[in-house]
């Protein structure tokens, strides 16, 4: 089974690098499947991130 989480996240480059480095460095099996980033309309506001991860698991033989 999969389950993926969706985040919209704000802060500074060095935060969202240091933030997906974890993500991707985890013990726990997460995929990174998507990023969206843009630059916040106001001047020195940092960057908005929109993630989609992943982890899939194996279900209980009555799919629970």
């Amino acid at each position: 089974m999969k389950f993926t989480f969706h985040a919209a996240l704000s802060g500074e480059y060095r935060n969202i690098r240091h933030f997906i480095h974890q993500l991707e460095t985890a013990p726990e099996f997460l995929v990174l499947e998507n990023v969206g980033l843009t630059q916040s309309e106001v001047e020195n506001r940092g960057l908005n991130v929109s993630v989609d991860i992943a982890t899939y698991y194996r279900a209980a033989a009555n799919g629970n």
